[in-house]
């Protein structure tokens, strides 16, 4: 399109043609915006390949280019011009935008496989985890793993029971859980649970700990091994990043995590902000929690393990495990802890410090002054939490009818879940179905009920109210002067200043109304 504007007068007058005016401009710009580079010769025309390039550069992501669009539609107006009249303009741009969709060919395999390269970084942290896993598992296809559970049928009980993950987080559980016992080569190893963080949340997963060479021996306190250090514990809040292993306790970090009541934030080196104060890292307060959380709601039916005939304090597999019944393990009564209570000394024993005089006095007054609980101690001997008549909280999911077992097993079975809650712990949960059995934690890590010290922060101080505008007192002490009247004289000038103003009214309304 050109534009050009006709030459006007040249003479000083007042006004002026448009032609003289775009002479005069230093920078020219028509009113449109394109922009306009005048030639002596050229009076405001616009070069051919000016506007092309203008046409050109706006185009859609795939290059097609508004020159593109123009250049198609003048060809089919060109085509056939009688069918194409300007009343179908804008229809005839429309089927011409429809015109340019083409479906896309499958892609090849050797596409797809290259499109491997262009995933995203997570995608590519999760591929690369899991061929990692891969990998570890089969350089060691005959390798004797520990006691491994079956994770996936595992996460089938708790699904009957409403909780866990979906099966593909369940998978990936799974496969870390082996991975991981093949890297320790422990004797006994398990999923733990979840604990949910203000900051990350973490995996957790629960080893057999053995006695280690290098273990650096904590005088007064539990060994690996025993006690609250019974069991080791690596923690994650990525199922294919980093597993960090978490500190052995001492006595005094259950003790004073019974104290206080804190959100754990997730991040292992961070300060523990609390009263009374903690004094260790978060790391140390997680893995007091944990110790904990599994005295207290890891249960198994009575019968399976026995108390050991060397050491009352330790448990063994019983020589003829007799499983209860689906009917008795209903009732409380036919459940146990698996793992010894904790002390308020933070211990699962009383140990005295090196050194002490009459050791077998001491501990006696240890033992008068906190008796120890029973080892395999029964959740029905649990004190009852708060208003509730137990401490556990029992229910059954699913059909309770007996079905026959498959081959080469005999008996009757039902296939419901058995789900057993502590109310002190919410979050905790262990379940029963067909002869097997696991406990599971997914909560924050806080007890419910007990005291927690939460000072309320002082008000805000307000600020100074200003200062009032001081009155005359209203009934001063002194009488006041009396005010002196008006003489004859003042009095008849306000009266004739009276009468003037109202002259001066009349006078000023007298013309409205002759009219």
């Amino acid at each position: 399109f050109f534009f050009q504007a006709e030459d006007g007068i040249r003479d000083s007058v007042a006004s002026r043609g448009l032609g003289d005016v775009y002479k005069r401009q230093v920078s020219t710009q028509s009113t449109w915006g394109f922009k306009r580079q005048m030639k002596a010769e050229e009076k405001g025309e616009m070069a051919l390949d000016k506007v092309i390039d203008k046409l050109e550069s706006s185009k859609e992501k795939d290059g097609y280019t508004f020159l593109d669009h123009l250049t198609a539609l003048f060809e089919k107006i060109l085509t056939n011009p009688k069918e194409y009249t300007l009343d179908k303009f804008e229809e005839l741009s429309y089927i011409t935008k429809l015109s340019r969709f083409q479906p896309k060919r499958p892609l090849l395999d050797s596409e797809v496989r290259a499109l491997a390269v262009n995933i995203s970084e997570k995608q590519k942290h999760i591929c690369k985890a899991f061929n990692e896993l891969k990998q570890s598992v089969t350089a060691n296809p005959f390798q004797t793993l520990g006691a491994v559970p079956d994770i996936m049928t595992e996460a089938r009980m708790f699904q009957w029971a409403g909780v866990g993950f979906d099966m593909e987080e369940w998978y990936l559980i799974h496969k870390v859980v082996k991975n991981l016992a093949i890297q320790t080569k422990c004797t006994k190893i398990r999923f733990w649970g979840k604990l949910l963080c203000s900051k990350k949340d973490l995996y957790v997963i629960e080893m057999k700990a053995n006695a280690d060479e290098n273990y650096d021996l904590i005088a007064g306190e539990e060994l690996r091994g025993e006690g609250i250090n019974s069991y080791i514990y690596w923690v994650s809040s990525d199922l294919l990043g980093e597993w960090v292993k978490l500190p052995d306790l001492k006595g005094e970090h259950i003790a004073g995590a019974k104290k206080i009541k804190k959100t754990l934030t997730g991040d292992l080196e961070e300060n523990v902000d609390s009263y009374p104060f903690f004094e260790a890292k978060e790391s140390f307060l997680i893995r007091a929690q944990i110790a904990r959380i599994s005295a207290s709601t890891i249960i198994v039916p009575k019968g399976v393990y026995k108390e050991s005939e060397a050491n009352a304090r330790d448990i063994e597999p019983a020589d003829e495990a007799a499983v209860p019944g689906y009917t008795e393990l209903k009732s409380p009564e036919n459940w146990a802890h698996l793992n010894a209570a904790v002390l308020n000394s933070g211990r699962t024993k009383h140990i005295l410090p090196p050194g002490t005089a009459n050791a077998e006095e001491e501990m006696d007054k240890l033992t008068q002054a906190e008796p120890l609980v029973a080892r395999l101690r029964g959740i029905n001997e649990d004190e009852k939490f708060g208003s509730y008549a137990s401490a556990w909280q029992m229910r059954v999911y699913g059909d309770e009818q007996q079905y026959a077992l498959a081959p080469p097993k005999t008996g009757t079975a039902p296939y419901s879940v058995i789900a057993f809650r502590p109310y002190k712990w919410p979050g905790a949960i262990t379940v029963y179905q067909s002869g097997m059995w696991q406990s599971l934690y997914i909560g924050n890590g806080v007890a419910q009920g007990g005291d927690s010290f939460q000072p309320v922060g002082p008000a805000e101080i307000m600020q100074d109210p200003e200062d009032c505008t001081e009155q005359e007192e209203p009934n001063p002490k002194t009488a006041l002067e009396p005010i002196e009247s008006d003489t004859d004289e003042e009095k008849k000038e306000d009266k004739g200043e009276e009468e003037e103003k109202q002259q001066e009214i009349l006078l000023y309304f007298e013309p409205m109304n002759l009219q």
